[in-house]
């Protein structure tokens, strides 16, 4: 799926990011993320100690080296690959290793609100949060949802940025997870889900749905991934 799409960034170097999902019944998560930039990638699945650039695995951190993407500061932290795109404003993405072994992305314009403008894709119009479709004029709501998600497969006209393909690719259409609808213990999964999710500030009905769809408390346990 085309996360953020924006062939603008940097004055024409280009922000592509990627997600790649992986279904399991009534849900489907994040596997790995790719990210381009200029005519470099990275990919990253939930390992911090393991990511690639260029197809190629990045050496252990080493002192006085620093690991680049297309020239901005790639910096491994204990939890999170974090790329630097500007000292001053404190801009950066981050990918995010999660215990419940579910990678999360961060897009962090830090004091830049214009960093990042004019990208859409799956992450919605950056300006606005508004769910656009790829001419970056039709908005699509909350009841197209599969069809926003289908809008935003990576097509045959995107960058590759994966550097192995995998089934579907298109024009075949990704499988989406089936409808959970009534299931046998759900009201009390439902409330295990809630108390699991109470400490979220942000997105809970979103982890609840995640507990329930999961039937795993875990993924409730570090919270939502904010800036």
């Amino acid at each position: 799926m085309a996360l953020v799409h924006n062939p603008d960034f940097g004055d024409g170097l280009g922000l592509y990011i990627h997600i790649r999902t992986t279904r399991v019944k009534y849900f489907s998560y994040i596997e790995t993320i790719a990210i381009r930039i200029g005519s470099q990638t990275l990919e990253f699945n939930n390992d911090v100690s393991n990511f690639k650039i260029n197809g190629r695995p990045v050496k252990a951190t080493k002192k006085h080296v620093d690991t680049r993407l297309a020239g901005f500061l790639v910096r491994r932290d204990s939890k999170a690959v974090s790329i630097r795109l500007d000292t001053d404003s404190r801009a950066k993405i981050d990918l995010i290793q999660r215990r419940n072994g579910f990678p999360a992305v961060l897009l962090d314009g830090g004091d830049d609100h214009i960093l990042f403008e004019g990208s859409l894709g799956l992450l919605g119009d950056w300006a606005t949060g508004k769910r656009m479709a790829r001419d970056g004029k039709t908005e699509m709501h909350d009841e197209d949802t599969t069809d926003y998600a289908l809008e935003w497969q990576v097509r045959d006209t995107d960058p590759q940025l994966f550097s192995e393909s995998r089934y579907p690719q298109y024009p075949t259409q990704c499988t989406p997870p089936k409808k959970m609808g009534s299931r046998l213990g759900k009201s009390h999964m439902e409330k295990a889900a809630e108390e699991a999710c109470s400490h979220w500030v942000q997105d809970k009905e979103d982890c609840i749905f995640d507990v329930i769809a999961t039937r795993d408390v875990m993924v409730a346990l570090e919270g939502s991934v904010v800036a």
